[in-house]
């Protein structure tokens, strides 16, 4: 009987060990990137487009395209390839009748498992913008989430956020904030890079730095933290230059002490359609509740002519974009 237990607990010590090797195995394997490090920040020159803005009034957009998922953003609902392609040509339409003259993107798709590896930064920016910057912050051979079934694994991730552009894009610069301290490092280790997308726009009026961003959502430590950081780079920068400051936020006036608060009472900052914050909301996209997507510009370089959430990009995204059209002073 002795003998038969020290068999079992042998067998099930093995398993055991055999199970974490797998997994450890897994681990580093699943971390694997499809780039180098050099190819996180790119500049991209696209086919001239007839449309360009020469004037001092200047168009932005800012919108969380959640890699088109609609109201189905990480969640495990089964998605076709019929559905993002749907999406992505209503989108392209939509823009092309809009025709900004600049657009920063946030979760936006380069070849990922979850969009079917269709690059949509290349499809939008091909054929309506003169120059594009892309910036990676997720590059994993197999991301294991949604957890559950696992065939909704993302797999394969290669995503990041854009900047598209009518005007020259220069001295680009990707900047990875901090991750959440309270995660685990296994979980860290798979998670999203949280970025500071920073680009010189070389306009014919008047040269100026383009923001454009995607912070923590889930930690409000964490969020707080690198909102500060972001707003200390802003300041050094608008020493300078004049600077627009755009993206995505996840923080909202709904709630008190809210880190966009910051942001709100900077005093060489001033937030486009700041009389409509409590109003006119960008997420989500389905009953909008809240504004968490911002475009803020240096008073004392730009002037706001109009600006407004666009409801006409419905449930692409389970964000609306933010529109704003600013005069260079």
């Amino acid at each position: 009987m002795i003998d038969w237990m020290k068999y079992f607990l042998k067998i099930a010590v093995i398993s055991i060990l055999c199970l974490l090797l797998l997994c450890c195995l897994f681990f580093f394997w699943a971390q694997q990137a499809a780039l180098s490090e050099k190819e996180y920040t790119q500049i991209h020159t696209h086919k001239k487009s007839s449309v360009k803005n020469t004037d001092s009034t200047l168009s932005l957009v800012t919108y969380n395209i959640g890699y088109l998922s609609g109201m189905n953003n990480n969640t495990s609902n089964k998605l076709d390839k019929k559905y993002f392609h749907r999406n992505l040509n209503t989108t392209i339409g939509l823009l092309n009748n809009l025709k900004a003259d600049i657009i920063a993107f946030q979760e936006i798709d380069f070849r990922s498992n979850r969009s079917f590896k269709v690059n949509q930064h290349q499809k939008i920016a091909g054929p309506l913008f003169n120059y594009s910057a892309t910036a990676v912050n997720w590059d994993k051979k197999y991301v294991p989430f949604p957890y559950w079934p696992i065939r909704a694994n993302f797999k394969r991730m290669l995503s990041g956020q854009s900047i598209m552009s009518q005007y020259p894009i220069e001295d680009h610069q990707r900047i990875v904030l901090k991750k959440p301290e309270s995660n685990p490092f296994y979980y860290n280790a798979f998670y999203i890079d949280r970025l500071a997308q920073i680009a010189k726009i070389k306009h014919p009026v008047k040269d100026f730095y383009l923001f454009n961003i995607h912070v923590e959502a889930y930690d409000k430590k964490t969020r707080k933290e690198q909102l500060e950081y972001i707003l200390k780079l802003v300041k050094e920068k608008a020493k300078n230059y004049p600077v627009l400051l755009i993206g995505d936020f996840n923080s909202s006036t709904t709630y008190e002490n809210a880190a966009i608060n910051m942001f709100l009472e900077c005093n060489i900052l001033e937030c486009a359609g700041k009389n409509k914050i409590d109003t006119e909301f960008t997420f989500s996209s389905d009953k909008p509740y809240e504004r968490i997507d911002f475009i803020f510009y240096t008073k004392k370089d730009f002037q706001e002519v109009e600006s407004s959430v666009l409801k006409q990009f419905g449930e692409i995204s389970d964000h609306l974009p933010f529109f704003s059209r600013l005069k260079i002073k």
